[in-house]
């Protein structure tokens, strides 16, 4: 099982993100880990050393942040940015894909059937 130690160091090595961003996302791993420490982040490891943050449209996507699981990148929209979302509870939203992911798609979403249970799922994990 991957220890933070990894995470942190594939992290560091994203020479997609700034420090900053880095920092913030590693703080809310940490927080991640202590609440569900039987997680494996063996996914999150693969995937955290070349994530991307990207912006979509609140039309193209649903929702204010979105894990985008193909391109391994999380989107987060102009307009939710813009509201009275808390930042750290949409990148949480998004580190929730990032382990969660399998092939081409997060959490319970393979084929769009169980989308609903995924987006409130993920919603209350990272309210958590």
């Amino acid at each position: 099982m991957v220890m933070l130690d990894n995470v942190k160091s594939n992290l560091e090595n994203n020479s997609n993100l700034t420090q900053s961003v880095k920092d913030e996302i590693f703080n809310l791993i940490i927080l991640f880990h202590q609440k569900f420490p039987n997680v494996s982040l063996d996914v999150l490891n693969s995937k955290i050393g070349n994530v991307k943050i990207g912006k979509s449209s609140i039309y193209e996507r649903k929702g204010p942040v979105v894990y985008d699981a193909v391109n391994n990148e999380i989107l987060l929209s102009r307009r939710g940015l813009e509201e009275e979302y808390d930042i750290k509870h949409l990148m949480m939203k998004g580190i929730l894909g990032l382990i969660s992911a399998s092939d081409n798609f997060y959490g319970f979403n393979r084929n769009d059937s169980l989308s609903a249970l995924n987006l409130g799922f993920t919603e209350m994990l990272a309210n958590t």
